[in-house]
C-alpha cells in the first residue's frame, strides 16, 4: 500500500491542521483531516479554528475526487497527459475553488449610509489579493484589502487565515491597527514558510461620518471627493508576517455624503500594456475624478474595464482587486 500524500500547514502558536490524502495501490481513497489545538488561550481563538474547519472540508471534498481521476489518468496510456502534470492541474483546480469560495469575483454590500461594491480577478489560476467588506454589530463597516505574497494552494491557506483572522477582530470591535498589530505578531510567531502580505484596513463610523484605517505596507488609497479627489499619504506601515512589533499606526478622516473611498492591489497601478507602460497613479485618479458622482458598482466596473482596456492584449502579470465604499448624502 503507498503511503499517502500529506498536506501540512501550520500558522500561530495556538492551532494547526493536518490533511492526510491518498490513494491505496487497491484504489481505496485514504483522507483526512485531523486538528490540533495547543495552548487556546481564549475563546477567540477557538472561534478562528471554528472559520477555517468549513474551508478544510470543502477542500479534502474537492482533493478526493481530484485523486480519484488522477489514479485513472495515471494508468491509461492514451492521456496525453503525464501523471505529475495531472497532479498539478488537479491541486491548481482545488486551490482555485478554494480561493473562489473564500473571495467571489464581485461584491456589492449597501446601508443607509453607505454603498460598497469589490472586485477581484486572479493574472493566473490561483491569486494572493483578497479583500472583504462587512458591517459590524455596531453599525460601523469593515472594509479590507490585502495582497499576501506567492501563489498556489500554500498562499490559498495563508490567504484565508490572515483574512479570517483580520475580520474575527475587526468584527469583536477592535481598531484597525491593533488588529494589524495583532495578526502580524501572530504570524511571525510561527510562520516556516516565511510568507507575507501587504493589508490596508478600514472602519467607516456611520454616526461620527469618520473612518479610521491603518495601512501594513499597502497601496495608499484614493479620497473620493466631488471637489478634490486625491491620494491620502498615510503611513506606509510594514508588510504583515516579517518583523514582531513594527508598531503599525493608525489615522483617522473625517468624511461626509457624497464622499468615498477606494482601495486596490498593486495589480492595478502596475498593469502593463504591450509597450511596457504602467496604468500608474495619475491615470486611476484622473479616471475617478471624472466619475466622482458614480456608485460604488459604477466605480469598480470602469477602474477593472480601463485598466484591461489598457493593458489590451497583453497578458497580466498581476492579480486586479479593487474596492470602493461610498458615503450617501
Amino acid at each position: 500500500m503507498e503511503e499517502p500524500d500529506i498536506y501540512k500547514s501550520e500558522f500561530g502558536s495556538e492551532y494547526s491542521w493536518f490533511f492526510r490524502i491518498g490513494l491505496a495501490d487497491d484504489d481505496d481513497l485514504l483522507l483526512g483531516i485531523d486538528l490540533e489545538e495547543r495552548d487556546v488561550r481564549d475563546e477567540i481563538n477557538n472561534l478562528g479554528i471554528v472559520l477555517i474547519i468549513p474551508y478544510a472540508i470543502i477542500i479534502i471534498a474537492i482533493v478526493a475526487i481530484a485523486l480519484i481521476f488522477v489514479k485513472r489518468l495515471a494508468t491509461d496510456p492514451l492521456q496525453m497527459l503525464t501523471k505529475e502534470q495531472a497532479e498539478q492541474k488537479m491541486l491548481d483546480n482545488v486551490t482555485k475553488q478554494i480561493q473562489t469560495g473564500i473571495l467571489p469575483e464581485s461584491f456589492s454590500l449597501s446601508g443607509d449610509r453607505f454603498d460598497a461594491a469589490a472586485f477581484a480577478e486572479s493574472a493566473k489560476s490561483v491569486g494572493g489579493d483578497f479583500y472583504d467588506c462587512f458591517i459590524r454589530p455596531d453599525g460601523a463597516v469593515c472594509c479590507v484589502v490585502g495582497d499576501v505574497s506567492g501563489k498556489g494552494m500554500a498562499a490559498a491557506f495563508f490567504m484565508a487565515l490572515v483574512k479570517t483572522m483580520i475580520r474575527e477582530h475587526l468584527m469583536m470591535g477592535e481598531s484597525p491597527a491593533d488588529v494589524l498589530n495583532y495578526v502580524n505578531n501572530r504570524l511571525c510567531a510561527e510562520n516556516p514558510e516565511g510568507m507575507f502580505a501587504t493589508v490596508f484596513a478600514l472602519v467607516f463610523d456611520p454616526e461620527r461620518s469618520e473612518i479610521r484605517f491603518a495601512n501594513a505596507g499597502h497601496t495608499r488609497p484614493l479620497l473620493m471627493d466631488s471637489e478634490r479627489t486625491k491620494y491620502l499619504n498615510p503611513d506606509s506601515g510594514m508588510t504583515i508576517g516579517v518583523f514582531e512589533d513594527v508598531g503599525i499606526t493608525e489615522e483617522s478622516l473625517p468624511i461626509s455624503g457624497g464622499q468615498g473611498i477606494l482601495l486596490y492591489t498593486d495589480g492595478v497601478t502596475e498593469a502593463a500594456n504591450e509597450t511596457d507602460e504602467f496604468y500608474g497613479e495619475e491615470r486611476l485618479l484622473s479616471l475617478i475624478r471624472n466619475r466622482n458622482s458614480s456608485s460604488a458598482e459604477d466605480i469598480i466596473h470602469a477602474v477593472t474595464a480601463g485598466v484591461k482596456a489598457f493593458q489590451g492584449d497583453r497578458e497580466p502579470f498581476d492579480d486586479l482587486t479593487v474596492l470602493a465604499l461610498k458615503v450617501l448624502p
